[in-house]
């Protein structure tokens, strides 16, 4: 009988601690946790700070036959330097100079006429007087020996250079060439050949070549320095 008696107390207290147990867990429920957030894969884009391109530092003015004044600014070439005009284009290519040879460099740097200009090859050779007229200019002229007073030889940088000056028949009008030539022992052969026509009409965009030689193509050749 006593058995029995201890054994209902004994079933009755474990039933009272799973009760107590139970209400224990439910005073307490557990906290849910947050579904984890995907992160994002897109990496915003930064934003490139604009640059603004060099501008080139203009030289002095050289003063126009009308007196308004002109601008020029320096060219660097592969191993010279020249100033130009600053209205105006430049342009520039290479080629074969041959087995063993530098290749032939030639520069440009035309008027808005796109007829004036003046041209400077690097590394070529030069056959006969005028030989490269047509190779510079870019056309097929039929020139003849022009002004006979100027000197033979002219001294530019400190470099000797022939010179000789053509006049060619281009679109039915006269165009007149000065072309200048050297030889130095580190640059090789070096031509600067200018011209525009020798007489314009009235309303030309450009002068004639002797105010066009004074006012343009002196100061640019002058300025021409090797390096």
């Amino acid at each position: 009988m006593k058995a029995n008696i201890l054994y209902q107390l004994v079933s009755t207290c474990a039933v009272l601690f799973l009760i107590v147990f139970l209400a224990g867990c439910d005073a307490n429920p557990a906290t849910p946790v947050a579904a984890a957030q995907p992160a994002s894969t897109m990496t915003p884009t930064p934003v490139a700070t604009p640059t603004q391109a060099a501008t080139p530092t203009p030289l002095l003015p050289t003063p126009t036959v009308a007196g308004t004044g002109i601008t020029f600014r320096e060219f660097t070439g592969s191993d010279f330097s020249i100033s130009y005009l600053y209205s105006w284009q430049t342009s520039q290519q290479s080629r074969s100079g041959g087995a063993n040879q530098p290749k032939i460099e030639e520069y440009a740097f035309m008027a808005a006429d796109n007829i004036s200009g003046l041209h400077i090859m690097r590394h070529g050779q030069q056959l006969a007087v005028g030989d490269n007229v047509n190779e510079l200019l870019g056309a097929q002229l039929s020139c003849s020996q022009g002004d006979t007073s100027l000197p033979a030889k002219v001294t530019i940088g400190g470099v000797t250079w022939s010179q000789y000056d053509l006049v060619c028949l281009l679109a039915s009008t006269y165009y007149e060439v000065r072309d200048l030539y050297t030889v130095t022992p580190t640059g090789g052969h070096t031509e600067i050949l200018y011209g525009t026509y020798q007489q314009v009409g009235n309303g030309a965009v450009f002068p004639d070549f002797a105010t066009a030689s004074k006012t343009y193509f002196e100061p640019m050749v002058e300025s021409f320095k090797f390096k």
